[in-house]
């Protein structure tokens, strides 16, 4: 179930997909996250969109490569798992 979540650092307001992991603002990092509305009846349908394809393999390779570059880069880090979604981020 998708919410629509306020930032109560920024002001910002997210979508938040409730059966994904603890909500985080997109854009000052704050978790500090109030509940707006039910998401499923109020996000605005766009009349475009562009679109970005990465097959699985390409993004597990590139997230591979990047996570090694460095040592500083934590082992929990450099072998974890990657998972792609698509993801809807409203621009003005």
């Amino acid at each position: 179930m998708s919410l629509v979540v306020r930032c109560d650092t920024c002001g910002g307001t997210i979508v938040y997909d409730a059966a994904r992991e603890a909500p985080c603002c997109l854009f000052c990092g704050s978790t500090s996250l109030e509940r707006e509305v039910a998401a499923d009846d109020t996000i605005p349908k766009p009349y475009a969109a562009l679109t970005g394809r990465v097959d699985a393999a390409s993004a597990d390779q590139q997230f591979r490569q990047w996570a090694s570059a460095s040592w500083w880069t934590p082992s929990a880090l450099r072998n974890s798992a990657i998972q792609l979604q698509a993801i809807f981020l409203p621009t003005w």
